[in-house]
């Protein structure tokens, strides 16, 4: 049965309407509070307004963040117009975009935090699209459209979402291809990571982990004693906390070791002195997983029946490595410990996933781009020949 939509009826309110405008070009407005490096979306997503094809399209970013950095300024180059609109109101801000004769809004938050759905809810553009940030539906009648691909959203699943989906061939996920990386000589013991280990990471946000995909990792931990896992914090409380409940599950708390946040560039290099990365279940790594792959090391992920427990099968499948997407919590379990007690098989995985990294279009973003244009496009002509959204299907 799909849920009822009670919050977005009752605190969102509908008061313009879905007006035709007749433009030489299709404008196309993004709207987020998340344009800087302090989010994800902010490292995932420039190179999409720096590909944008201004021929075809005019490219208005509408941010209402109070950060300002080097990603807010790429983005704000790669526009054709960068609106502050921080203090404004949703309805005015509605009204200015239809004042400009925008074509199709896209929200980049949904309902995650700062999010101002009542922008959409007053009808910026006739268009308007689920982008990137909230990985679920968005449950209202205002949101016509969601950006996906068949992983995420399978046929089965379609009946539970509101909007009309556009499915990208590969993954739904863009990358940036200028990520700050580079290449330098990092050794274990300036993470005090043991030499003669197999290594297990997790770099997400310890929100992610819950007491059972906790004790699946534990398990794994105790079927292979030559094996460490390595996680993210610079919470003190936090690390005293896992490390107390893996002493509960009778796994020395040694066996936990802990890094604190650095920056883009050192994170994705020292995710190479990792075996394997698990993953979280049921909200997957999203961002992470794209930077755990970028830097070549493999990723085990457990899959489930939303979009927050797919994405990274999805990354994985674009990478045309399925062989490291497991189904059910003892298929995640078992392979974890087999990978582990099998060197030659993990530095198989690691080879074939730099070959495939070349090859896939997950970090293509030029195609990338020519691609969500294209879905734009699409749904635009829908709506000037007076017809209602539809699934479109990206090749």
């Amino acid at each position: 049965e799909i849920p009822k939509r009670d919050w977005s009826s009752d605190v969102c309110s509908s008061d313009l309407v879905k007006n035709k405008y007749s433009n030489r070009k299709i404008k196309i407005g993004y709207f987020s509070s998340d344009f800087n490096k302090s989010h994800p979306t902010g490292y995932l997503i420039p190179e999409l307004f720096e590909y944008h094809n201004k021929n075809k399209f005019d490219v208005f970013t509408f941010y209402f963040g109070n950060k300002n950095d080097s990603k807010t300024d790429r983005i704000k180059k790669g526009s054709t117009k960068f609106f502050n609109i921080l203090n404004i109101s949703d309805f005015k801000i509605a009204k200015f975009c239809n004042k400009i004769k925008l074509n199709i809004a896209v929200d980049i938050n949904g309902y995650i935090k700062n999010c101002r759905p009542n922008i959409f809810a007053s009808r910026a553009a006739p268009i308007q699209i689920n982008y990137l940030a909230f990985p679920n539906t968005m449950g209202t009648k205002y949101i016509d459209y969601i950006i996906a691909d068949k992983i995420l959203i399978p046929n089965e699943s379609k009946k539970f979402y509101s909007e009309k989906i556009i499915y990208f061939n590969n993954s739904y996920q863009i990358s940036d291809q200028k990520r700050e990386f580079k290449e330098n000589n990092f050794n274990k013991k300036k993470y005090y990571l043991p030499d003669d280990k197999f290594i297990f990471c997790c770099f997400n946000n310890l929100m992610k982990i819950n007491p059972n995909i906790f004790n699946l990792w534990m398990n794994i931990l105790k079927k292979n004693n030559n094996a460490i896992l390595w996680l993210l914090s610079d919470d003190l409380q936090s690390i005293q906390n896992l490390k107390f409940e893996a002493k509960k599950r009778n796994v020395n708390p040694e066996r936990l070791i802990f890094c604190n946040t650095v920056s883009i560039s050192e994170n994705i290099n020292r995710y190479k002195l990792a075996d394997l990365f698990l993953d979280t279940y049921p909200c997957n790594a999203h961002t992470t997983a794209n930077d755990v792959l970028y830097a070549g090391t493999p990723l085990l992920t457990l899959t489930g029946e939303t979009f927050a427990s797919r994405v990274s099968a999805s990354l994985l499948t674009s990478l045309n490595m399925e062989e490291l997407i497991t189904h059910s919590e003892k298929e995640y379990e078992n392979l974890a410990i087999n990978l582990s007690k099998d060197k030659k098989k993990i530095e198989s995985l690691k080879e074939k996933l730099i070959k495939e990294k070349k090859k896939s279009t997950l970090f293509n973003s030029e195609l990338y781009t020519k691609n969500i244009e294209n879905a734009y496009s699409q749904a635009w002509n829908r709506f000037e020949k007076g017809l209602k959204p539809k699934n479109i299907y990206i090749n």
